[in-house]
Parts: structure tokens; C-alpha cells; sequence
């Protein structure tokens, strides 16, 4: 039995609920906003972008907990 068997088979073994564990691991997940969609990412002076809200500078595949969707 292979290490990754080893751990399938104890997650299987945990109380889910009736859950499946997949479906717990995926209720965990917390959808991110990336800066290049963020309503916050703004160009700069100098050809750079700016998040307006944290005041650093971001590339377009960074995210933080606070990012709101420009769309939304």
C-alpha cells in the first residue's frame, strides 16, 4: 500500500456527516478575486499598478482577502 493509499483510506475513515469528503473539502474553498479583476488595481504614474486600497504594488495574478470583483 502506497503512502497516497494510506491517506485515502484514513480520509475515508473520518466522520463526514454523510458527506463525501470531497464535497467538505470544496465547502472550505473561498472564491479569491485576483488584483487584475479587482475594483482596486489601478495604473500608476510609472507604467506600474497600484492595489488603491492596500497602497502596494500588485501584478494582475495577486489577490488579498479584501479584493472586491470591478464588476460586481
Amino acid at each position: 500500500m502506497s503512502a497516497i493509499d494510506d491517506i485515502a483510506a484514513y480520509l475515508a475513515s473520518l466522520e463526514t456527516g454523510g458527506k463525501n469528503i470531497d464535497q467538505i473539502i470544496f465547502d472550505e474553498l473561498t472564491p479569491v478575486v485576483r488584483c487584475g479583476d479587482c475594483r482596486y488595481y489601478k495604473p500608476n504614474t510609472y507604467s506600474h499598478f497600484t492595489c488603491e486600497l492596500l497602497m502596494f504594488h500588485a501584478q494582475p495574478n495577486d489577490f488579498c482577502c479584501w479584493g472586491e470583483r470591478e464588476d460586481a
